[in-house]
């Protein structure tokens, strides 16, 4: 028998699993998820192993959306609301991928401080499932710091055997 499935609350729906109608699912899969229309978008980054040690709550972070390139609108602000405590295989993205990242990284939620950018008096609007780059600040570095960074970590490295 056919199951009808109804959402308490109004909402877009991302990463559905299925698009064949009468598919026959496994106990426990998750069929989809619903964004509820009233609530604010949190971006989901994914933060590398190199970084992860360097991001926490309430940093500061600008936030580039795919759709929208950013040198014609501009960026989002935000601040990081919680970096996961263990690192996680993350897929490609698509529902029943099995095609993981090269390494394991830390899921971080953004919380933004705007639902649309505005460029030439228009406001775009973002929507659940837009893809996007965060940059988040981790401090800073003089440019000498910059160019001796790769003479210092051979300098640290040379003259070594296993």
């Amino acid at each position: 028998a056919l199951l009808e499935l109804k959402a308490p609350q109004a909402g877009v729906v991302k990463d559905l699993a299925t698009h064949t109608p009468g598919t026959v699912v496994a106990p426990g899969t998750i069929l989809l998820t619903l964004v509820p229309h009233d609530e604010p978008l949190v971006a989901e980054v994914w933060v590398s192993n190199a970084d992860a040690g360097f991001v926490q709550a309430d940093q500061k972070v600008r936030v580039k959306l795919a759709a929208y390139p950013f040198q014609k609108y501009g960026m989002l602000d935000g601040v990081v609301r919680q970096v996961s405590a263990d690192a996680q295989e993350k897929t490609d993205g698509a529902p029943g991928s099995s095609r993981p990242f090269r390494e394991a990284a830390y899921r971080a939620l953004i919380d933004l401080n705007s639902e649309h950018l505005e460029s030439q008096g228009k406001r775009l609007r973002l929507v659940p499932g837009m893809q996007v780059n965060a940059e988040i600040h981790l401090g800073t570095r003089t440019v000498l710091e910059y160019l001796l960074s790769p003479i210092q970590k051979l300098a640290h490295e040379a003259a070594r055997e296993r």
